[in-house]
């Protein structure tokens, strides 16, 4: 082999040396961002969960409060007709007496 042969070959092999690493370093970061995907998409699916859960958990509230507004509105009405029964009996005490 020549001088200038050895020459083409060293250059090569530190050419090929370089990309190797390159690709062992890419490699590598592929690794490292799929476990980091995989990370977020564990988070994207628990915050989807929990999201859903917020949405149950609003919607409940609402309906909760709705019927508490019934209960009060059902409330009055029997606070308002026991107050026309007391005046009434009174009444008639004041009329008998």
């Amino acid at each position: 082999m020549t001088a200038e042969n050895t020459k083409i070959f060293d250059s090569l092999e530190k050419r090929i040396e370089k990309v190797l690493e390159r690709y062992r370093s890419a490699a590598e970061e592929n690794v490292r961002l799929k476990t980091r995907l995989s990370e977020r998409e564990s988070e994207l699916d628990k915050l989807k969960q929990e999201l859903g859960a917020a949405r149950k958990s609003v919607k409940r509230e609402e309906e909760l409060a709705s019927e508490v507004k019934r209960y009060e509105e059902e409330n009055e009405k029997v606070r308002e007709r026991l107050s026309r029964l007391i005046d009434s009996l009174e009444t008639i005490d004041a009329n008998s007496g």
